[in-house]
C-alpha cells in the first residue's frame, strides 16, 4: 500500500523549487530558489535540495555571461543544500548567480555536446597504419600495443603459471647442465621443514660438515687406537694386538664404564709384531664402581678430578655463583633464580594512613639465608599531588633496610617508573622467623590502595 502523504511530501520537496508553469521546451527547468557563491566550485541553497541535485544534473546561470556545468555531489547538513560541480565547464564567480536552471535531459539546448579534456573522435588506422598509428610496447619504454609475437608468448604460459611448482622444477632440473664432482661453494636446494616447507639453499660444504657430524657418532675414525678392555682393580693386564711398523698406538685402557683412560706414553713398532701383555697401574683418579651408591652422580669441579656426589631428595643439581657442582636446597635454588613477595598492604579503594606497622611479614625457613635485593610499591588510585613512599623495617635486628625509599610520583601508578628503592647491604640478609615491617613514610593526595613488591635473592 503507497503512504499517500509520504509520496506527495517527497512530490513537494522535489519540484518546490521549480518555477510553477516552467517551460520544458528546451530541456531546461527554471529554478526559484536563490544560488549562493560558496567557492569556485560549489554554491548554497538555503533548504533541503539533495533530492533536486542529483549527480551529474546539468546547471546554468548567469554571472555577466552564461555559464554552465555538471552537479558532481550534493550534502545537506544544518538547513543548508551545498552543491558541488565538476568545474570541468565553468567555474563559480564570487557574485550573484541569477537565473538558475536545472537540467535531467541528455542534451539541453545550449548544453556542449563534449567536455574540455575528452579526445575527439579518429579513426581505427591509428591501430596499425596511418599519421596516428601507435607504436608497439617497448620494455622499459613507453606503453604501447603487444605484438603479435608477444601474444602468442603470453598464450603460451599455463593458467595460474607457477615456476617453482613440482612439474616446472623438476624439468628445470632434468634440463640442466651436468656436474660431476660438486666444489664446497656449489649450492643445492632444500625443502625447510622447521620454516614451514619453505624453499631454501644448502652449500656442498655445509651438507658434508653436517654428514660428517652424524657419521663420527656412528663410525670410529680410521686413525683411532684399538685398545682391549679391563674391569678396574688395583693393577691389570692388557692386550695390544694389531700394530703395524711404521704406526704409533696410544697405550689407552677402558674402565668398566667405557670412560676412556689415557695412560701416557707412545711406542712406535719396527715390524710386524704383537704387545703380548703389559702391567699398567691404574690412575688415582679412577672412580671404583663400588663408590657409586643409589642416586649418585660423576662430577668433576676442577680438570681431571673426578668424584661421586649423591643427590638427596629434594634437591636441584646446579651451581651457585664461584661455586662448585652441587645439590642445591630450594632456598639456594630461589636465591638463583629470584623470588618476589607481593604484599597487599592496603586494599584498593581505601586510603594509606601515614604511620609505622602497616602491615608485617614473617619471614619463612624457605628464605632463610637470601636477601632483600629490591623494594617497589604500588597504588591504584593515582596522586593529583605530592608522592607516596614506604620504609621496610626489619623489626627483629631494628634497623631500616632500605637507604633510598621507592617513590610513587604524582600521576604514577608505581616506583617503577618513579625513584627506585637502594638496599643497605648490611641489614638486607634474611632469617627465619625475622618480621618486616611496612612502615607508610608518605601518602599523595587521593592514593587509593597500597601494594609491596620485595624481591630476594643472592
Amino acid at each position: 500500500m503507497i503512504d499517500l502523504e509520504q509520496f506527495f511530501s517527497r512530490l513537494d520537496q522535489y519540484v518546490r523549487g521549480f518555477v510553477r508553469g516552467a517551460d520544458y521546451n528546451d530541456g531546461w527547468l527554471e529554478v526559484s530558489d536563490t544560488w549562493t557563491y560558496a567557492s569556485a566550485t560549489s554554491f548554497t541553497v538555503p533548504c533541503d535540495r539533495t533530492e533536486m541535485f542529483t549527480v551529474a544534473a546539468k546547471l546554468r546561470w548567469t554571472q555577466t555571461t552564461l555559464k554552465q556545468d555538471m552537479v558532481a555531489s550534493v550534502v545537506y547538513a544544518q538547513g543548508i543544500t551545498t552543491v558541488t560541480i565538476t568545474g570541468t565547464i565553468s567555474t563559480i564567480s564570487n557574485a550573484a548567480m541569477d537565473n538558475p536552471g536545472i537540467s535531467y535531459a541528455a542534451t539541453p539546448q545550449g548544453y556542449p555536446n563534449s567536455l574540455p579534456g575528452m579526445p575527439s573522435a579518429h579513426g581505427s588506422t591509428h591501430i596499425s597504419t596511418g599519421s596516428d598509428a601507435i607504436a608497439n610496447a617497448v620494455a622499459g619504454g613507453a606503453s604501447g600495443l603487444m605484438t603479435g609475437a608477444d601474444k602468442t608468448k603470453l598464450d603460451g604460459i599455463e593458467t595460474a603459471a607457477d615456476v617453482t611448482d613440482a612439474a616446472n622444477v623438476g624439468a628445470a632440473i632434468r634440463g640442466a647442465t651436468a656436474k660431476t664432482t660438486p666444489v664446497d661453494a656449489d649450492t643445492m636446494p632444500l625443502i625447510d621443514s622447521a620454516a614451514g616447507n619453505a624453499l631454501k639453499k644448502v652449500t656442498w660444504a655445509n651438507i658434508k660438515a653436517t654428514l660428517k657430524t652424524y657419521f663420527d657418532t656412528l663410525y670410529a675414525l680410521a686413525t683411532h687406537s684399538h685398545t682391549s678392555v679391563k674391569s678396574p682393580s688395583t693393577t691389570g693386564v692388557i692386550q695390544f694386538s694389531g700394530m703395524t711398523a711404521g704406526t704409533t698406538r696410544q697405550k689407552t685402557v677402558r674402565d668398566a664404564n667405557d670412560t676412556l683412560l689415557e695412560l701416557g706414553g707412545s711406542h712406535t713398532p719396527t715390524g710386524t709384531w704383537s704387545w703380548a701383555s703389559a702391567t699398567v697401574t691404574w690412575p688415582s683418579t679412577l672412580v671404583l664402581a663400588s663408590l657409586y651408591d643409589a642416586n649418585t652422580i660423576l662430577t668433576a669441579n676442577s680438570d681431571n678430578t673426578p668424584a661421586a656426589l649423591t643427590v638427596a631428595e629434594q634437591r636441584i643439581l646446579g651451581r651457585k655463583t664461584g661455586g662448585s657442582i652441587a645439590a642445591l636446597s630450594a632456598s639456594e635454588i630461589l636465591g638463583i633464580i629470584g623470588e618476589r613477595i607481593y604484599l597487599m598492604v592496603v586494599a584498593n579503594g581505601t586510603t594509606p594512613v601515614v604511620g609505622d606497622g602497616a602491615m608485617r611479614f614473617t619471614v619463612p625457613e624457605a628464605l632463610i639465608g637470601l636477601k632483600i635485593l629490591k623494594v617497589d610499591i604500588a597504588i591504584y588510585t593515582v596522586s593529583t599531588s605530592g608522592t607516596t613512599y614506604v620504609q621496610i623495617y626489619n623489626q627483629t635486628d631494628s634497623v631500616d633496610v632500605l637507604t633510598t625509599r621507592p617513590v610513587i610520583d604524582a600521576g604514577e601508578y608505581n616506583s617503577y617508573t618513579g625513584t627506585r628503592s637502594v638496599v643497605n647491604t648490611s641489614n638486607n640478609t634474611l632469617a627465619t622467623g625475622d618480621i618486616l615491617r611496612v612502615d607508610v613514610d608518605a601518602v599523595g593526595t587521593s592514593v587509593k590502595g597500597l601494594d609491596v613488591i620485595i624481591e630476594v635473592g643472592i
